[in-house]
C-alpha cells in the first residue's frame, strides 16, 4: 500500500488483494512526491475472527504518518463458502493446510493519515 501511495507501484498490482472501493481510493490518491517511505511499528487488533484492523506507523519523507487498514476474511473464489472453521488471523485459517485455500484476507478500507 505504501509503495502505491508513494507512486512506486501501480494500484492495479493490488487488485486481487483489495476491495473495489480501496482500489478506487488508491487510484485517486495523488502519488507522493516524496519517494522515501519506511514502515515502522505495526499494531493489529482483531475485533472478531473474520476482521483485522491494522495501523502502521510510517515515515514518509520527513513526516511521520499512519497507514490504517481494515482486513476482512472472505471465502476464496471457487470454495463455495466458508470452511466452517474459525480463522486464525490475517493470512491464516485454522483446520489444516486444506482450509488455507478457502479463506482469503481482503483489504476493505485504507487511509493514510
Amino acid at each position: 500500500m505504501l509503495e502505491v501511495l508513494a507512486g512506486r507501484r501501480r494500484p492495479v498490482q493490488l487488485v486481487a488483494l483489495v476491495a473495489p472501493e480501496v482500489l478506487r481510493y488508491l487510484t485517486a490518491a495523488s502519488p507522493s512526491t516524496v519517494r522515501a517511505v519506511a514502515p515502522g511499528r505495526v499494531h493489529v487488533r482483531q475485533p472478531h475472527p473474520d476482521a483485522a484492523e491494522v495501523v502502521a506507523v510510517c515515515r514518509v519523507g520527513d513526516r511521520i504518518r499512519a497507514l490504517t487498514l481494515r482486513l476482512d476474511a472472505r471465502p476464496a473464489a471457487g470454495s463455495g463458502g466458508a470452511s466452517g472453521g474459525a480463522t486464525a488471523g490475517p493470512g491464516r485459517a485454522t483446520g489444516g493446510p486444506g482450509d488455507r485455500d478457502e479463506t482469503v484476507w481482503i483489504c476493505t478500507a485504507v487511509r493514510l493519515l
